[in-house]
């Protein structure tokens, strides 16, 4: 994308603002992940007590998932669906199964 700026003579500031969303987006998504990882491996652990983080992270990836995808009709965009649904499906079977023992 930076070369693609470059092209069209971007101003450098730009360049840097997308830059610095670009790198925050990665950081964030990272945290997601160990965060869902954790209460995944804790629910384990623990015999399937699962925190709402997984169900909250689980609904911010699928919400993104579908509202990018009904914006620019990317099928990339169904990838954060699917693993959204992944989350919370897991998330909310566990809860299920901690409410009925």
């Amino acid at each position: 994308m930076r070369q693609e700026l470059q092209k069209v003579s971007a101003p450098p500031d730009l360049m840097t603002s997308m830059s610095i969303g670009w790198y925050f987006g990665s950081v964030a998504m990272t945290a997601f992940g160990a965060i869902a990882l954790s209460a995944g491996l804790g629910a384990v652990a623990t015999g399937g007590r699962v925190s709402w983080a997984s169900v909250i992270v689980g609904l911010a990836y699928g919400g993104f998932g579908l509202a990018t995808y009904a914006i620019y009709h990317a099928s990339h965009f169904l990838g954060f669906v699917a693993i959204g649904l992944l989350a919370v499906v897991g998330s909310v079977r566990a809860l299920d199964r901690r409410r009925k023992a």
